[in-house]
């Protein structure tokens, strides 16, 4: 599992393009997800972040599962679902 925190540029739209071109070389059996920091240019990130097949997480949270496990990934914002049992993944920015 790959998990992005955000802020990959700063303020400049031109570089997000090949900020996501790299980093959609990165691969994991479960996936890569991410959510943007303050300094990212929300529209063009997040249509970058789609095209490199990474999972944008905004402030959703998605259940994963690997065999007969489950954790769920989600953004500072979202925990429906959770309970102190449940295994859970944070990224926030």
């Amino acid at each position: 599992m790959i998990l992005l925190g955000g802020d990959y540029v700063t303020n400049d739209p031109s570089s997000v393009v090949p900020v996501f071109t790299s980093l959609s070389k990165l691969k994991a059996s479960l996936g890569g997800y991410g959510v943007l920091g303050n300094n990212d240019p929300k529209n063009v990130s997040i249509h970058a972040m789609k095209n490199a097949s990474i999972t944008y997480l905004g402030n959703n949270g998605v259940w994963m599962g690997n065999n007969s496990s489950r954790i769920r990934v989600g953004s500072g914002r979202y925990r429906h679902g959770y309970t102190k049992s449940t295994p859970y993944t944070l990224k926030s920015n």
